[in-house]
């Protein structure tokens, strides 16, 4: 049997997991009642299994399309997550603290693997392996506690991510509380590409250069896919769960335009370049609960903001997700705060093995870039701008408004509801 983690996490940027005890409970039955609420997919519309009907009762989760998760690391041996994952990355810096933390990497230059990136030149740790390679693993083996003092090699983040865009539905019988909990990503028809970016530096700029790096992988495979089975299934969407804050209130930015040359800059720089193929990029909002502004990664035109709902209000953004001023694009999912209670949490693969709840725009972010490729089941890999554009309106107009104190300040962000969404699709 499964080893089960009972854990609440709080991220934005990657950082580690705290184990809490479990709650006190009811008196166990022999068959504990199935509790929906806290699955994200059965929260968007769909079922606890993560297949989403239109109204003619075609069922989508995904199939035909690949999502790329940018994370710190990942462990993608549970069961949930093995079989959607065709290929891992690792992107690492020379001057980090542990070394590249990309065990087998090639030392390479931005300048000739990506030329015309339109970056600065730098010299930059890369490992690629097929799926199950191990290749985004933590660099010093299954522990949450390792060499970088960031946090950024922990598995428990990534595992997070990855189980809310493709992990296949699963059952966690909890006998204390008198529970069986579902999980499933929201796409679990997807395919997965898991790009570690750990560098063992928590400075932003370390961790910044490596998530440039993956996404000018991202745009590479977007226009020349390297194998058979990512030609079958394109890339559709890009997560990335880490707003740049990192932690600090001081980085947040009352202006909603990107300073040039700023990391937010060059993140919108190679984001625009994909969305002229119809690849989404989502960023999570971050989770300093600020209002009227945008984080360092945040600010450009051409990502996908994501901010947090509370689960029992599911149109009322949660007490720390940040609201930004970025309008219509920030598109909100319920994730709750992590904690007992069904209408305050909800469940998610985790580290290593088993099913964790979550609080955090972390957990936002995977499942708005998991409804682009539901949506892509249905209506095709998107091609142009103009595909991503009619896609990110389907999901606007699906959505109710948001509601509450700050309602006023989200200048037009909505929820999504995804049979809605593809309502409005061809």
């Amino acid at each position: 049997m499964k080893r089960t983690h009972f854990a609440v996490a709080v991220l934005a940027a990657f950082s580690c997991v705290a184990t809490v005890a479990a709650p006190a409970t009811a008196a166990p039955t022999d068959d504990p009642p199935l509790v929906p609420i806290r699955s994200a997919p059965y929260n968007l519309g769909g079922t606890i299994a993560g297949q989403f009907k239109d109204s003619t009762g075609a069922s989508y989760d995904g199939s035909g399309t690949t999502i790329v998760d940018i994370d710190g690391a990942f462990d993608l041996t549970d069961s949930a997550l093995a079989s959607q994952v065709i290929g891992e990355y690792c992107f690492g810096q020379l001057d980090a603290k542990f070394g590249s933390l990309c065990s087998g990497g090639e030392t390479m230059t931005r300048s000739e693997t990506y030329p015309g990136s339109g970056l600065p030149d730098q010299s930059f740790v890369r490992q690629e392996g097929a799926g199950g390679s191990g290749v985004s693993a933590p660099s010093n083996g299954a522990s949450q506690t390792c060499s970088d003092d960031g946090g950024f090699c922990h598995a428990a983040h990534g595992t997070m991510t990855a189980g809310l865009l493709v992990g296949q539905p699963r059952q966690r019988v909890w006998r204390s509380v008198n529970e069986t909990q579902p999980y499933s990503g929201v796409a679990p028809g997807a395919k997965l590409i898991a790009m570690k970016v750990g560098t063992g530096k928590t400075g932003p700029m370390f961790e910044t250069n490596s998530i440039l790096n993956a996404l000018l992988e991202t745009e590479k495979l977007v226009k020349s896919p390297d194998t058979a089975e990512l030609k079958a299934n394109p890339i559709v969407a890009v997560n990335i769960s880490n707003s740049g804050m990192y932690g600090n209130r001081d980085n947040w930015s009352s202006a909603t335009t990107c300073t040039p040359g700023s990391p937010g800059a060059k993140i919108d720089a190679i984001a625009k370049r994909l969305l002229a193929y119809g690849v989404a990029v989502v960023i999570s909002a971050g989770n300093e609960g600020l209002t009227e502004g945008s984080t360092p990664y945040t600010c450009g035109k051409s990502i996908v903001p994501s901010g947090a709902t509370e689960i029992a209000h599911p149109t009322v953004p949660t007490a720390y997700s940040n609201v930004l001023d970025m309008g219509w694009r920030t598109l909100y999912a319920p994730v709750g705060y992590g904690e007992w209670a069904p209408t305050a949490n909800t469940m998610l693969t985790y580290y290593p093995g088993g099913a964790s709840t979550a609080k955090g725009t972390s957990f936002s972010a995977p499942q708005v870039a998991a409804a682009f490729a539901v949506l892509a089941d249905k209506a095709g890999s998107p091609r142009t701008v103009t595909d991503f554009n009619m896609r990110i309106d389907a999901l606007q107009r699906s959505g109710a408004p948001i509601t509450g104190e700050r309602a006023e300040q989200t200048l037009g962000g909505r929820t999504i509801s995804i049979p809605d969404a593809l309502n409005r699709l061809p």
